[in-house]
Formats: structure tokens, C-alpha cells, sequence
């Protein structure tokens, strides 16, 4: 009977396995210093993860300003070295006048107008349209007159005390919006002037290749500058539309609701309906039906406006697939609350890196390779 023998591992197997031990191995004895680091890290990130948003916020507009802030940067160096250094504080001005102070113009005038619409609905303010909407009520689900008035009464106050509630808020918040919008544009700041040199630090401390970083840089970018311009571009179209419509409709407080429908329209699908909807049912009630059919259209337009204008400026920025970018956002929103809205499809954005980028990498076995 002749004895069978196991054939000696091929070389390329035994090679793995001796380099596979000898990481064990080094890892085994590393694990002292590398949990001493990573308490350290960890540690660090725990005290500064209240601050993190802001500063997030900060780097990634500080991404899509790069540009403008180099063209900047060159223009002042062809006058003097000295003169090119105030490139980044001139950019961080000029964002903050251009963007940060007419958005808090308008939310400052929304909020008053809120706080007077919230005022008047506590008390017996319009009372025109209460009246009408309580025939509307009676008449149409066959309310008794009495009831219908104390039902549209419950119902204002209750819009009253909700709107109360978030006027309270927002000043309860406003000392952490001011320590925020410090850090933010601190953040904006120093990431425009040491942007380059905490791109070069990245690449030399990741653990991947030095090219994949920057590829994954690039990626990031492209998804940041997709995002913003889609959510400005259709942000500014929409909320423009909105308050035009609101204007030659003669819908009251066009500032409040055209700020409202500014604010929403970054949310695909929800968008501007509530607010261009709520319109035309408002001017249905005043008994006012050519308005009402009037901002209907009105909806219809600016709702088709996201799907034609989103999608496209998106393309010319980013690669990710409109399905996938979709679940970004509502994932980002779920998870990070409004500024998930830009998170959400960064991280998109990086995981999509990751899964292309691993089936090139050149020390991973092949798909034919023995275990």
C-alpha cells in the first residue's frame, strides 16, 4: 500500500503566512504603545467633538473657496510676497459679507415677522381669515358654525404656542450659535491658509499609498463644491420663484415665507411644497381662486425646477449616481440633522473611493490567488 504524503506548501503561500505571523507578532508587541496613542487621539477627540460640526463646516467651505482664494493669492503676489499672505483673511471677509450676512439679514427678518405672526395668532389677529376658514370648515365638513370657530381658534393658538416654542429655542441657542459661527470661520480661516500643508500631513500620516490620499482628496473635493453649488444654485432659484409667486399672488409676510421656501428647497422632495401648497390653500380660503389656481402652477414650476436644475449642476461636479447621492442626504439628515445635508453626501463620496480604489491596489491577492 503505498503512502500518501502532503504535498509542501506552494512559496507565495508559505511567504504569506511567515509575513502574516510576523505582523501578528509585531503587532502583539506594539499593543502597549498603540493603545497609549490611541487613548491619547481618542481623548482628544472626545473634548473637541462638541466643537466638530462648526469646524467641519468651516474646512469643507474652505475646500470650495480654495480656488477663488489661489486666483486671489496670485494677484496680490504679482504686487509683493508680504501682500499675498492676506489672501485667505480677504476670501474669509468676502464670504462673510457676500453669503453669511445677507442670510442673516433675512433670518433675522423672518424671525421678527414670525414673532409678530405668533403674536397676532394668540390673540384675536385675523380675524377675517379665521372667520372665513371656519365657514369653510362648517360648510364643507359639516361643522356646526360654533364649532368650526372654536376648532380654527384651537388650531391658531396651537400654531402660536408652537411658533412661541421655536422663537424660544433659537434664542435659548444663540450664545452656541455665536461660540459656532467663531469657530466656523476660524475653521474657514485657517483651513484657506494652511489648506496645502494639512493636505501634505494627511498623505504622510494615512495609512494608504500617498496617491490614493489625494485621490480620495480629489473625490472629496468634487462631492463638497456638487453639493454647495447644487444647494445654492437650487436654493436661490427656488426661494427667488417662491417669493415672486408669494409677491404677485399678494400672499401677506412674502419675506417669512419666501425665506421658509429658500431653507426647504434643500430638501429633495419635501422641498417648497409646504410653503407654495399652504399659499394657494390660504388664498383659497380669502376666497381668492385665481390667485390660488395661480400659485398652484407656481408650485408646479418651481417643484419641476429641482429635478431639472439639481441633478445637472450636481453632474458637473461629482460622479456619484443621483440614487446614491438621494440616500446620501436623507442618511446624513437622519444621522447629523440639518448638516447632514453636506456630510451625508461626503461620506457617500469617500466610501465610493474606497470600494474603487481597493481592487487596484497592487499588493492585494488576485481573485484566482489559494488562500
Amino acid at each position: 500500500m503505498e503512502s500518501t504524503s502532503t504535498p509542501p506548501p506552494s512559496p507565495p503561500v508559505e511567504e504569506r503566512r511567515v509575513a502574516t505571523l510576523e505582523a501578528l507578532i509585531s503587532l502583539k508587541q506594539r499593543a502597549p504603545d498603540l493603545a497609549f496613542r490611541a487613548v491619547l487621539v481618542g481623548g482628544f477627540a472626545v473634548m473637541i467633538a462638541p466643537m466638530a460640526l462648526p469646524l467641519v463646516m468651516g474646512g469643507l467651505l474652505a475646500v470650495v473657496l480654495s480656488g477663488p482664494n489661489g486666483r486671489i493669492e496670485r494677484a496680490l503676489r504679482a504686487r509683493s510676497k508680504r501682500a499675498a499672505g492676506l489672501a485667505p483673511a480677504l476670501t474669509t471677509f468676502a464670504a462673510l459679507v457676500l453669503v453669511v450676512a445677507p442670510f442673516a439679514w433675512f433670518s433675522a427678518k423672518a424671525f421678527a415677522t414670525l414673532g409678530a405672526v405668533a403674536q397676532s395668532l394668540s390673540g384675536d389677529g385675523l380675524g377675517d381669515t379665521r372667520a372665513r376658514l371656519a365657514d369653510v370648515v362648517a360648510n364643507r365638513l359639516g361643522f356646526e358654525h360654533a364649532a368650526a370657530h372654536e376648532l380654527v381658534s384651537t388650531g391658531a393658538h396651537r400654531l402660536a404656542t408652537a411658533a412661541g416654542q421655536v422663537l424660544g429655542l433659537l434664542a435659548r441657542g444663540l450664545p452656541d450659535g455665536i461660540t459656532n459661527f467663531f469657530l466656523f470661520l476660524l475653521a474657514l480661516y485657517f483651513g484657506l491658509r494652511d489648506g496645502a500643508r494639512i493636505v501634505a500631513w494627511a498623505a504622510r500620516v494615512s495609512p494608504v499609498p500617498a496617491g490614493r490620499t489625494q485621490e480620495l482628496f480629489a473625490a472629496v473635493r468634487r462631492s463638497v463644491e456638487g453639493t454647495l453649488v447644487g444647494m445654492v444654485v437650487v436654493a436661490s432659484l427656488q426661494g427667488g420663484l417662491a417669493f415672486l409667486a408669494l409677491i404677485a399672488c399678494r400672499v401677506p409676510h412674502p419675506v417669512l415665507w419666501g425665506f421658509a421656501a429658500t431653507l426647504a428647497s434643500a430638501i429633495p422632495i419635501l422641498g417648497t411644497t409646504p410653503v407654495t401648497l399652504g399659499a394657494a390653500l390660504y388664498l383659497a380660503v380669502e376666497d381668492r381662486p385665481i390667485a390660488a389656481v395661480g400659485m398652484l402652477v407656481a408650485a408646479v414650476v418651481i417643484g419641476l425646477s429641482d429635478n431639472v436644475v439639481r441633478p445637472w449642476v450636481q453632474s458637473q461636479h461629482d460622479d456619484i449616481h443621483p440614487l446614491l447621492a438621494l440616500l446620501s442626504i436623507f442618511g446624513g439628515l437622519a444621522m447629523f440633522g440639518p448638516v447632514g445635508l453636506l456630510l451625508g453626501p461626503v461620506l457617500a463620496s469617500m466610501s465610493t473611493w474606497a470600494i474603487e480604489t481597493y481592487r487596484d491596489e497592487p499588493d492585494r491577492p488576485s481573485h484566482g490567488a489559494p488562500p
